[in-house]
């Protein structure tokens, strides 16, 4: 495999890795607007007062984060394995 799939996959699976953080939270009201996203929020659910929103900014911060995760991964198994070889 190339080194760009490398680095999609392992970006895919640290994106997917952080996200999942959200389905073990409890829910402390019925009617809160709850904010999804870790480590920052990208989506805000409806609550009483507020609407359903979409938010760019915290969607480009995971996706750095899993991208810088991704990239130290692949950079971490390249030294174990050239350190491997000798």
């Amino acid at each position: 495999m190339t080194y760009l799939l490398k680095l999609s996959i392992a970006t895919v699976l640290s994106f997917g890795a952080m996200q999942s953080f959200q389905w073990w939270r409890a829910v402390d009201c019925n009617d809160c607007a709850l904010k999804y996203g870790f480590p920052f929020a990208f989506r805000q659910t409806e609550g009483y007062a507020t609407g359903p929103r979409f938010l760019w900014a915290g969607l480009a911060g995971d996706l750095a984060i899993a991208l810088a995760v991704a990239a130290a991964f692949m950079w971490a198994v390249r030294v174990i394995r050239s350190k491997k070889s000798k």
